[in-house]
């Protein structure tokens, strides 16, 4: 008698936006009034939520991290991230490049941010480890182990390829770096395994890479068209500017969708396997809804709604102690120090307040509920699973190796969700 195929499993997201649109609005208002403090709360709230929206064979994902160990691991990184900058740039200072000298401080600027590439990936491989020993599925725990110094050695080489080749080889630096995490994630007592060739994504990556080189074919072609006629009109290249911006678009969705689906097709888990059908729709759809929700339903009223507060604000903060109310705009109202007495300088916190918070409740919004909630019911939507069955036996590990939480990734604002 054969052996009967493997069932197949769907993955299920719940695309219900009131319950999300509701932590969102009420944690984030928390947050904005604590200038950021609550948003480790607020970060927790919306995992525990957006796991649970997530299913496999009708069994949901559980988050158990918490707020403090967010909180913490971002203090400790913070204060490791200051260091290492103070003394990169002390150690660069000694070759006469000081950040503090004017004539250098883009060269200084510059230096320091290609010095803390290595550290913000060093922060995403701490990301991931955390999100995964704080995830679970039908009880199990998954983790993730190996060492985030030799992840950052994987992608220095790399990424030295990928900046000698002009690009050609950033889809070996995506899988090499893909390959050394899912090797090392874990289910339970079980590995994970990875299969996969960058080849594969060469089709979809070439026309992107070739659309990026366009730019340089147009400006040797004025220059040529310069030397030979001697002018060159940008006017009719201008036309065709916001075409190929489309197009460039369009072509590194089309990448990255195949990179989606070769990532999680390639990735096994003894007899488990995904198929992935994820499209360039998943990404580009989410982003029109963010840019149309942005412009009519939200920036629009939302602005309007900010600038009659910010100004109303404003108006009483002039009338109560300088300023000019006769014009409201004016750049003098809004320097605080123009501004005697508490009355004046509390409705001037007030407009601040209202500017800021505001905006950044709609920034929240926009790309959690419209963008963020799209693409995982599209990435959810494409996926089916196979060879469940094959986990019935997995046991939970019994320790793993205590982290400072996801801090770094905190710090460098990479953690997302």
């Amino acid at each position: 008698m054969g052996r009967c195929a493997p069932r197949i499993h769907a993955v299920k997201f719940d695309d219900n936006p009131d319950d999300l649109e509701k932590v969102v609005l009420n944690h984030g208002a928390i947050s904005v009034l604590t200038v950021g403090f609550y948003r480790f709360w607020m970060k927790t709230w919306l995992r525990k939520l957006i796991w649970s929206k997530i299913s496999v064979d009708g069994d949901a994902l559980e988050y158990t991290g918490t707020a403090v160990e967010l909180l913490l691991g971002t203090l400790i990184a913070v204060i490791i991230l200051g260091g290492y900058l103070m003394c990169f740039n002390l150690a660069i200072s000694v070759g006469g490049l000081a950040f503090w000298q004017s004539g250098v401080f883009n060269v200084s600027l510059v230096l320091s941010f290609v010095a803390s590439l290595p550290l913000l990936q060093f922060a995403i491989y701490r990301a991931r480890r955390y999100r995964l020993l704080r995830t679970r599925w039908r009880g199990i725990r998954f983790g993730m182990d190996g060492s985030a110094f030799r992840f950052v050695g994987i992608w220095v080489g790399w990424a030295t390829i990928t900046l000698i080749t002009l690009g050609l080889a950033y889809p070996w630096l995506r899988m090499a770096r893909e390959r050394y995490m899912t090797e090392h994630m874990m289910f339970g007592d079980t590995r994970f395994g990875f299969e996969a060739n960058a080849k594969t994504l060469m089709s979809g990556y070439l026309p992107f890479w070739f659309a990026g080189v366009a730019p340089l074919f147009v400006i040797t072609l004025g220059m040529a068209s310069q030397v030979i006629f001697g002018s060159f009109s940008m006017g009719a290249w201008g036309l065709l500017i916001p075409v190929y911006l489309y197009v460039v678009v369009w072509l590194y969705c089309r990448y990255r969708a195949a990179e989606y689906r070769a990532i999680f097709e390639a990735r096994t888990l003894r007899e488990v396997r995904t198929r992935c059908a994820f499209e360039a729709d998943g990404l580009i759809n989410p982003a029109w809804a963010y840019v149309g929700r942005s412009i009519i339903p939200g920036t629009i009223p939302v602005g309007l709604v900010i600038s009659v507060l910010t100004a109303a604000a404003i108006y009483l903060a002039a009338l109560n102690g300088g300023g000019d109310a006769s014009f409201t705009w004016s750049l003098e109202n809004v320097i605080f120090a123009n501004y005697e007495g508490i009355v004046a300088k509390t409705f001037l916190m007030a407009a601040f307040w209202i500017n800021y918070g505001l905006t950044i409740l709609l920034l929240l919004w926009l790309w959690t509920v419209v963008y963020y909630r799209r693409f995982l019911k599209y990435l959810c939507a494409s996926m089916r699973v196979s060879g469940l069955e094959s986990l019935s036996d997995v046991r939970q590990r019994t320790t793993d190796d205590q982290i400072d939480s996801e801090g770094f990734a905190d710090a460098l604002d990479v953690g997302g969700f």
